[in-house]
């Protein structure tokens, strides 16, 4: 019976003031959203990959001074001038081959997507690109796609997928290096049809023996008369660690936000008994009066800023998830592939240290009860 009268009590005082409730409810539900969405970005930066399958004994020719691949620029000669200085200097056998990549960032489907045109030859044996179904494109019309683009199409082999304004037919299934790149392929010929052949390639591959000491060639072929000054060698590996890096970075960026986040919900929690208490502290002196003890106020205050708080996951849950449900598919970060979720784990914690925050917010505002004035 004392439950259900201490219940009523709070439910009166919430309609009474509903103003007040109102834009704390809101406050607090805008708070939650923002906690859900960073926990969502930060859980999925953390399934990031590694860089294991990139080829360990490729080395990448990029226009010096380019941070973004995609703004390279290269042409036939001037790779194979540098297949032909390595072969000179470390022997005939040093270079295995040396392919033209064709590299671009597009939009495909409102999702920015790689664009990957090689060499048919090439695709296994130079860039380790996996065939997992279908078969490599043959023509200029053919495409093949990564897994992860595969699934962010939501498209399937036979059916056709529009880059730069052309529809290309998916013959392929295929899984690049690494497994998290939204990756669309073609041939090198459907690379030049499709993106003009005035700015070259993006990328010349030279891929070196095993036997190769991979970091001398690399530093050696960098300062050649055909390449120094004017373009750049990487180890293939590198860029793609680099670009890990960046995402473990991010990863480890969005987590710290998550605590901030998670503080902020907290002591907003704390924050709405506290005015609660200051605004209403002759309302409370009342309640002492009239024969109240200190720990019945202390529960009616803790009911309150309960009711309020935990409510406030609600709206901020439906908020969070209808943001985040356009990207349930996945997400395009650095051209690779995310999938933020919310997660009820997450916020059933986030929820338990709410209530404690509640609980202290009702200890503190009830321990030394006021004669009223």
């Amino acid at each position: 019976m004392r439950a259900i009268v201490l219940f009523r009590l709070v439910w009166k005082d919430l309609v009474h003031d509903r103003l007040r409730s109102v834009l704390s409810l809101a406050l607090l539900s805008v708070l939650v959203t923002l906690f859900l969405l960073v926990t969502a970005l930060a859980r999925a930066l953390q399934t990031f990959g590694s860089d294991e399958g990139t080829p360990a004994n490729n080395l990448w020719i990029i226009s010096a001074n380019v941070i973004d691949p995609g703004h390279s620029s290269l042409y036939q000669e001037t790779l194979d001038q540098a297949a032909a200085d390595v072969r000179a200097n470390y022997g005939p056998d040093s270079v295995t081959a040396a392919s033209p990549v064709i590299f671009r960032y597009l939009r495909v489907a409102d999702r920015l997507m790689q664009i990957l045109a090689v060499p048919p030859a090439d695709a296994e044996s130079v860039h380790h690109l996996e065939l997992l179904d279908g078969h490599w494109p043959r023509t200029t019309s053919q495409a093949a796609v990564s897994r992860s683009a595969m699934s962010l199409l939501d498209a399937s082999i036979g059916e056709q997928v529009e880059v730069y304004g052309r529809p290309f037919s998916i013959v392929a299934l295929f899984e690049p290096p690494s497994a998290q790149a939204v990756s669309i392929g073609m041939t090198y010929a459907a690379g030049q049809n499709l993106l003009g052949t005035g700015h070259g390639f993006q990328i010349g591959v030279l891929q070196l023996s095993p036997q190769s000491d991979v970091p001398a060639v690399q530093s050696w072929l960098e300062q050649t008369p055909n390449l120094a000054g004017r373009y750049s060698v990487y180890q293939a590996r590198q860029v793609t660690r680099n670009l890990t890096r960046i995402l473990e970075a991010t990863a480890v960026l969005g987590r710290v936000f998550q605590m901030l986040a998670l503080l902020v919900v907290t002591f907003g929690s704390l924050n709405a008994a506290s005015l609660f208490v200051l605004e209403r502290q002759r309302d409370i002196n009342t309640l002492y009066a009239i024969g109240y003890s200190t720990s019945t106020v202390q529960t009616v205050l803790l009911i309150r800023t309960c009711i309020l708080s935990l409510a406030a996951f609600l709206p901020g849950w439906a908020v969070a998830s209808l943001l985040l449900a356009p990207h349930q598919g996945g997400a395009v970060v650095f051209s690779s592939a995310i999938v933020p979720v919310v997660s009820g784990a997450t916020t059933a914690s986030a929820a338990a240290l709410v209530v404690m925050a509640a609980g202290a917010g009702a200890w503190f505002a009830g321990r030394q009860p006021q004669a009223p004035s």
